[in-house]
C-alpha cells in the first residue's frame, strides 16, 4: 500500500483512510472500471437492436477494458458469475441482464437457435476474457476493433451451433 501511495502522490495514511488493505482497494479499482463498461453497454442497447447491437456490445466491452485489462487481471472473483447474480451483487448483475438480454434479441431474430441464456452469457464472458485481450493485443498487435470482431464472430458460430 505503500508504494501504491507514492505512485499516487498521497501519504501512506491517506491511502489507509480509504482503504483497508490492498485487496480492497483492487476491488474498488476493478468495480469502477466495470461500473464504466455496463453503463456504456447500457447506452449502446438504447441505441441497436439485435445483431447490430451484438457486435456494438462487443466493441464497448473491448475498447473500455483494453487499457486496464492487464491490471484487471490480477483482480478476478473466486466466485462464478452466477454465484453474484443470484446473491444479488449490482455489477454482476448488470451485466447478466444485459448480455442475456443482448442473447434474447438474437434469440428471437433467429441469428442464433434457442438456448440457455444463462450458459450463453457465461461462453460470453469466458470468451471476452481480459486475459485474452491482453495476449490478443500485446502478442498479436490487434487494436481493440479486431480484437472484438474476432472474438464477437467466434462467439456468434459457437452460440449458432447451440451453444
Amino acid at each position: 500500500m505503500p508504494d501504491i501511495a507514492r505512485e499516487a502522490g498521497v501519504s501512506p495514511a491517506t491511502a489507509y483512510r480509504h482503504f483497508a488493505d490492498i485487496e480492497e482497494l483492487r476491488t474498488e479499482f476493478y468495480n469502477q472500471i466495470f461500473a464504466r463498461v455496463i453503463a456504456s453497454m447500457e447506452e449502446v442497447t438504447q441505441r441497436y437492436s439485435g445483431l447490430e447491437l451484438f457486435h456494438r456490445v462487443c466493441q464497448t466491452w473491448v475498447e473500455l477494458e483494453l487499457p486496464w485489462a492487464r491490471a484487471a487481471t490480477y483482480i478476478r472473483s473466486s466466485e462464478g458469475i452466477l454465484e453474484r447474480v443470484g446473491r444479488g451483487e449490482p455489477l454482476s448483475s448488470s451485466y447478466h441482464r444485459i448480455v442475456t438480454g443482448v442473447l434474447a434479441e438474437l434469440i428471437a431474430d433467429k441469428v442464433i437457435p434457442a438456448q440457455d441464456t444463462d450458459y450463453a452469457a457465461l461462453m460470453w464472458l469466458t470468451i471476452f476474457d481480459e486475459r485474452v485481450f491482453v495476449d490478443l493485443h500485446s502478442a498479436k498487435g490487434l487494436g481493440a476493433y479486431d480484437i472484438s470482431h474476432r472474438l464477437g464472430g467466434f462467439l456468434l458460430n459457437a452460440l449458432k451451433a447451440g451453444g
